[in-house]
């Protein structure tokens, strides 16, 4: 695939031109993170291939089974919306119910029962892991099924498991044994027997039952090296496929305040301090064990062993940014539950209608929640005082760094106006940081209103499209990659007519990404990549490069522009008229 304009993958997928800057992000991220391969085309052009885990992602090769299936059953909304209900479950002392019959009110095997739709889905991509299991055990595992006369495959669902093994082992006689509305709904296969009952009550009489599940490199002896690559493909797909259990076991862990209980004790917490401490049942003690070796995998705490060999663990430094209680440490928290809040991760089922769509004003978003993400703030004072407090707590993150290395771009201002400036916080800091600046905080009118006053702080509600208060310096802090080239173009045209000129002390400051700038580690660049999408499904702006920002700034009449890379992955620009 060619990333440019004219590129004949747009019309091979069917995809407007229109979206052409959106999907190529899409691939910068997804070659990043290894699904495919990234590459500079003899003209020049990014263009994408096969990697080994995207081979296993198309229907055309007929020696590689396609995963496809498998992977849009793990990540379809049935099974993500379950992690949103992580935390409540926790404080639940019966084990029974799941997440998943909390989120769905059923049980799964009920859903797939009373959903055709979602059983078909399931058929389809245990039908999928039977197949790539199957192929394996053609190379390696034969010798487990050689001499057998009878078989029974317990939870056989479709029977392609039972039908490769009755081809591979000519004499051998299979029953698929399954739930009565699976046998009902499978496509029978000529020579196996299906059987419908309740596999805690009773199965049909065989010389061997197989139950299968998922292979892994773990469970048979490879000496097979393709086999091998194919497995660990597997375990790459399944890995990324499943990443969205890491953020939301995070989730889970700020919303017990599991950063808090550990600092609290002021060592490595074992399972059962942190039980009695945050007052989790007992009964969900090795499901709180299992989700902090997940979160102490990943780096979020760290893992230790105690003398007395119990498992404990500790604060790194990712959860110190996330308790309340370190004075003299900024909480992220807020923000990462506004960014992991269901609003904001169930628009992400619709990127791929998005993506056939010709227009780009309707988001993902919209497509999600049937209202603009500004419409759903002002419709929803619970939405947008989870929004008012994530930007709250970003504002303290950015006003901390500015004190130690971006004063330089405030010094000397007499009057500033903080456009989208939310609750004031920003303004204050910077009030008390620089003493005689008058700060004024203009934003929506339902955001003045419902903003908690600060006082010497200005409020002023009103439209940036249309006019703004004047002042010395207007400033943009994480604003403009909300919105279109067009709409910033506008924005900072009210800018330009709200400041005087540069001779006078006139400039906007923008706060915001400059992607290539800073920090250039692979965690950085993918974030950035991570964020310039997350723009995209939410609003209708992006994360730019410094040539798309000049652009910007030419355009609304600005004669000059100065950046500073100080703020981890944002920048300050200083833009003169």
């Amino acid at each position: 695939m060619a990333c440019r304009q004219q590129s004949p993958t747009y019309s091979f997928l069917s995809i407007p031109e229109t979206k052409s800057h959106h999907l190529c992000i899409m691939m910068r991220l997804l070659s990043r993170v290894g699904i495919f391969k990234f590459h500079i085309n003899p003209f020049g052009e990014e263009s994408f291939g096969l990697a080994p885990v995207s081979r296993l992602l198309t229907t055309a090769f007929p020696d590689s089974p396609c995963s496809s299936p498998l992977i849009l059953l793990l990540l379809n909304h049935h099974l993500v919306d379950p992690c949103h209900q992580l935390s409540r479950w926790f404080r639940r002392s019966d084990t029974s119910t799941t997440p998943f019959e909390m989120a769905n009110g059923k049980k799964f095997w009920d859903l797939t029962g009373a959903q055709p739709e979602f059983n078909d889905l399931f058929n389809k991509g245990m039908t999928c892991d039977s197949v790539i299991v199957m192929d394996v055990l053609k190379h390696v595992g034969r010798e487990a099924f050689k001499g057998i006369g009878t078989l029974v495959d317990v939870g056989g669902g479709t029977g392609l498991t039972a039908a490769t093994l009755a081809k591979e082992f000519p004499g051998l006689k299979c029953t698929v044994f399954d739930l009565p509305h699976v046998v009902n709904s499978a496509k029978k296969i000529d020579g196996i027997q299906y059987v419908g009952g309740d596999m805690f009550l009773e199965l049909p009489p065989a010389d061997v039952a197989l139950l299968k599940s998922m292979a892994t490199s773990d469970s048979i002896n490879l000496t097979n090296a393709e086999v091998q690559d194919i497995l660990e493909a597997h375990e790459v797909l399944w890995n990324h496929t499943l990443s969205y259990i890491k953020s939301m076991c995070l989730k889970c862990a700020i919303e017990l305040r599991i950063p808090d209980a550990i600092l609290s004790q002021g060592m490595p917490s074992t399972i059962s301090y942190l039980l009695s401490f945050l007052s989790i049942p007992e009964t969900k003690s090795r499901h709180l064990r299992i989700m902090m070796r997940l979160l102490s995998r990943i780096g979020i705490f760290k893992s230790h062993i105690t003398p007395s060999g119990e498992e404990a663990f500790s604060l790194a430094p990712v959860s110190q940014l996330l308790t309340t209680a370190l004075p003299d440490s900024p909480c992220s928290s807020p923000l990462i539950l506004l960014l992991l809040d269901h609003h904001l991760v169930d628009p992400c089922h619709q990127l791929s209608r998005w993506f056939h769509r010709s227009d780009t004003s309707t988001t993902p978003f919209e497509m999600a929640h049937g209202k603009t993400f500004w419409d759903l703030t002002g419709a929803q004072p619970e939405f947008n005082d989870l929004f008012n407090k994530g930007m709250t707590c970003d504002s303290v993150i950015v006003m901390d760094v500015l004190k130690l290395v971006g004063r330089e771009a405030f010094n000397g201002i007499g009057t500033l106006v903080d456009v989208g400036g939310g609750t004031g916080l920003t303004a204050a800091t910077l009030a008390k940081e620089f003493p005689g600046l008058k700060c004024t905080v203009f934003d929506l009118p339902h955001v003045v209103k419902s903003a908690k006053k600060i006082d010497g702080i200005q409020y002023v509600g009103g439209d940036m499209f249309l006019e703004l208060p004047h002042a010395d310096v207007a400033l943009l802090k994480w604003i403009l990659h909300d919105w279109s080239d067009e709409d910033c173009v506008r924005i900072l045209q009210r800018c330009k007519e709200a400041i005087p000129p540069k001779e006078k002390g006139g400039k906007v400051i923008v706060i915001d990404m400059v992607v290539g700038v800073g920090i250039n580690t692979q965690t950085a660049v993918e974030t950035q990549l991570l964020f310039d999408l997350e723009m995209m499904i939410l609003l209708t702006g992006k994360e730019r490069d410094e040539n798309e920002w000049h652009e910007l700034f030419v355009a609304a009449g600005f004669s000059n522009y100065k950046i500073t890379s100080t703020i981890g992955l944002r920048s300050i620009i200083e833009v003169y008229p």
